[in-house]
C-alpha cells in the first residue's frame, strides 16, 4: 500500500450495532503499517463523522487520510489500498442502495442528488458532484481548508433541504475540491428489504 497513515472511522449507533463482517474487515487493515480504527458511537451519522475528524487532528502522528466507513457497508480486501493508490483528494467506492423498493447506486454526477441507475454505472474513474458517503476516503488538508461544521443539515420549512453528507460534499465542491468515484471498488451494504416488492417492481419493468 502506498505510504500513507490512515484512520478508518466507522460512526455507530448508541447501541454498538454494527455487522460484524465490517468489523473484521476494517480490523483486518489494522495489520497495515499506519493503519488505525475508531468507532464512535453517537446519536447521528453527522455527528460521528465529526468526532471522527477531531480524533484525527489530535492524533500524533497525525494521519494524512480519513477513511469513513458506514457500519453497514461492507469494503473488499483491497478497497482501501486501491482508494489511496489513486492519490486523490477525495475518491469513494460504490454500493447500492433501495430507494422505494428500486436498486440504485449510491452516488450522483449532478445537484439536486438523483441516484445513479444500476445500469449506468461507468467502467473507470469518474467525477461526481455527490459520492458515497459511506466507503469515502478524504486527505487531512481537506479539513483544514474546508470550516467547521464539516457534516450538517440544511431545513427548510417541512424538513430538511440539504442531508448532512450532501452539505459536505456541497462544501467541498465550494473549496475547490474535485470528488471522485472508482466504481469498480463495489461494496455490499446490508439492508432489510422487501424483496418481493423489488421483484414485483423489476417484473413490471419499471425503472424509476
Amino acid at each position: 500500500m502506498k505510504e500513507a497513515r490512515v484512520l478508518v472511522g466507522v460512526p455507530i449507533p448508541c447501541d454498538f450495532r454494527a455487522d460484524a463482517r465490517v468489523v473484521g474487515m476494517l480490523e483486518s487493515w489494522r495489520s497495515y503499517k499506519d493503519v488505525t480504527t475508531y468507532y464512535p458511537a453517537t446519536s447521528s451519522a453527522a455527528e460521528g463523522q465529526d468526532k471522527i475528524v477531531q480524533f484525527a487532528m489530535h492524533m500524533q502522528p497525525r494521519p494524512t487520510h480519513i477513511l469513513f466507513c458506514d457500519y453497514d457497508v461492507l469494503a473488499r480486501p483491497t478497497t482501501l489500498a486501491k482508494l489511496i493508490a489513486h492519490d486523490k483528494d477525495i475518491i469513494s467506492g460504490v454500493y447500492p442502495i433501495n430507494r422505494k423498493g428500486f436498486i440504485y447506486w449510491c452516488c450522483s454526477k449532478e445537484v439536486p442528488f438523483s441516484p445513479m441507475p444500476i445500469d449506468e454505472l461507468p467502467d473507470n474513474l469518474f467525477k461526481a458532484a455527490c459520492p458515497s458517503n459511506g466507503i469515502m476516503l478524504a486527505k487531512m488538508e481537506v479539513f483544514d481548508k474546508i470550516q467547521w461544521p464539516y457534516w450538517d443539515e440544511e431545513k427548510q420549512v417541512g424538513g430538511i433541504k440539504l442531508g448532512h453528507d450532501l452539505y459536505f460534499f456541497k462544501k467541498a465542491r465550494e473549496a475547490g475540491y474535485d470528488l471522485w468515484i472508482d466504481p469498480k471498488l463495489k461494496c455490499n451494504h446490508f439492508k432489510t428489504v422487501d424483496l418481493l416488492g423489488i421483484a414485483k417492481n423489476y417484473a413490471k419493468g419499471k425503472t424509476k
